[in-house]
């Protein structure tokens, strides 16, 4: 007999298919296909588009007949996470990408649809917004409204607007959607779905040396040291932040996890560990390290980390390194060093700092710092690679003023803290996962000082994280603290 506890997450989260309606779903599916051929005709798109209406087409059946809709839905959403595709509105225009509409953010907007037509949100005790991140929130988007009414690039700055708010969105379902420790346990099931698919999709890459974005496009690399990005990026730093969190959390589980539900938490961690090693990238492996040391430094004050996990781990990265070394060596021999690297980025922020000196209020605009930095190169870095920020930080304060930088800044700080507090919370979920995140937070805040982070699907997992541990603060149970390690169920 297969009971609920026992079933697969991925197969507990899609629910149950109605009864008597084979037939149904077969006409259903046909009448959607022959749409999906006349809109692809009609449209005059490209033919590889044809395989998201045909999705739209599956996915619009299988609500219909399944039993628990909700469920559902909340479990194609954060699958949906790891794929980085979007349409684009006004694609190139004023040196755009355009207006995103991500596929995550679909399956957001039918999650929520679903709340609002059921009122199921009334239900479970209201709608919630914010939590205790409110303040930078609220500061954040106001900067940037206030930077977009003196932006000489409006496009752009509505483009970025558009972003904000589909990142918001994750953060607005995530506090909603997890009401017990149950339901937090069940979406970080889920996303170690997504762990374990990213991991063998980087295999593959790597292999081939090409990076295959869901959009259907095949980007070549080296032969030499291939840098894919999986699905959720196009280069192996953004692979990086999205994979990076998730690890640590499952390692955070394998520490308290009985001893049948470790194998395969240790499969994952492990299968995502060699996918980070694959990706040669300096600021990965350094922020990994430093993470892992927070990690197990609050773990083991926490009692949540055991001697056993310790030593099993460092054996794992002292056979990780000996593995990756070479690669990592050649990388830093034939491409480029890790000084010539350093000054190459501090070209940048210095040109940033003169933008920041000449708007320090309100900015250049969102989005709008690729559109007109180049106006502030100084004369005396003639030699200067041109890009924008390699800094989050800065490219923040640069585009929507000072205020706006320091709003980035205590978010995450709110978010550490919030993290740190729940991993004294007495569920198991909860707790285990506080310590991964708060770990994996530490480590996207390093990640932000190299890169100009902006993809939007680890962003938007960045953003559900920070919901989560906000909804996870609601719990009843984890109102009152406790230092007692929780026992996995």
């Amino acid at each position: 007999m297969v009971t609920r506890s026992s079933r697969p997450a991925v197969a507990e989260a899609l629910g149950t298919p109605a009864r008597g309606a084979g037939s149904d779903l077969l006409l259903g599916l046909l009448a959607g296909v022959l749409a999906a051929w006349a809109a692809v005709a009609a449209g005059g798109l490209t033919t590889r588009w044809l395989v998201y209406f045909v999705a739209a087409a599956v996915l619009g059946a299988a609500v219909v007949l399944t039993t628990d809709r909700e469920r559902f839905l909340s479990a194609l959403f954060l699958l949906s996470l790891q794929v980085g595709a979007a349409y684009r509105i006004g694609y190139g225009k004023a040196g755009t990408d355009g207006i995103a509409i991500p596929v995550c953010f679909v399956t957001a907007m039918l999650l929520i649809a679903w709340w609002a037509a059921t009122g199921e949100l009334s239900r479970k005790g209201g709608v919630r917004w914010f939590g205790t991140l409110g303040v930078p929130i609220v500061v954040m988007f106001s900067m940037s409204v206030l930077s977009l009414l003196f932006t000489t690039e409006r496009f752009a700055g509505i483009a970025m607007m558009a972003n904000d708010v589909e990142l918001y969105a994750m953060f607005w379902i995530a506090i909603n959607l997890v009401r017990s420790d149950e339901d937090l346990d069940r979406v970080v099931r889920l996303l170690f779905v997504t762990l374990a698919t990213q991991s063998v999709v980087y295999y593959l890459e790597s292999a081939l040396a090409r990076t295959f974005t869901p959009e259907g496009d095949i980007i070549p690399l080296s032969p030499t040291i291939p840098r894919p990005g999986g699905t959720v990026a196009t280069n192996p730093a953004g692979f990086a932040s999205f994979v990076i969190p998730l690890i640590i959390i499952a390692l955070s589980r394998f520490s308290l996890a009985k001893p049948g539900r470790r194998l395969w938490l240790g499969v994952v961690a492990a299968m995502g560990t060699i996918a980070v090693g694959l990706t040669f990238t300096r600021a990965a492996w350094g922020g990994l390290a430093m993470a892992l040391t927070i990690f197990f430094a609050v773990g083991s004050k926490r009692g949540m980390v055991s001697r056993s996990s310790v030593a099993a781990v460092a054996a794992a990265v002292v056979i990780a390194g000996a593995a990756f070394g070479p690669g990592m060596y050649r990388r830093h021999v034939e491409e480029q060093s890790f000084d010539t690297a350093g000054q190459t980025r501090w070209g940048l922020i210095l040109i940033a700092f003169r933008v920041i000196a000449a708007h320090p209020v309100v900015g250049v605009g969102p989005g709008a710092y690729g559109q007109v930095y180049k106006q502030y190169v100084p004369y005396w870095l003639p030699d200067q690679w041109m890009f924008t920020v390699h800094n989050e930080y800065v490219l923040r304060a640069a585009e929507t003023g000072i205020v706006g930088g320091l709003a980035l800044i205590l978010l995450i700080l709110l978010g550490l803290r919030q993290a740190w507090r729940l991993t004294a919370a007495p569920g198991f979920a909860t707790k285990t996962t506080a310590l991964g995140w708060g770990s994996g937070l530490f480590y996207l805040s390093w990640q932000m000082l190299w890169v100009p982070w902006r993809g939007f699907e680890y962003n938007a997992l960045f953003w559900l994280f920070l919901g989560l541990m906000e909804a996870a603060a609601l719990f009843p149970g984890n109102r009152r603290r406790s230092t007692v390690p929780a026992v996995a169920p």
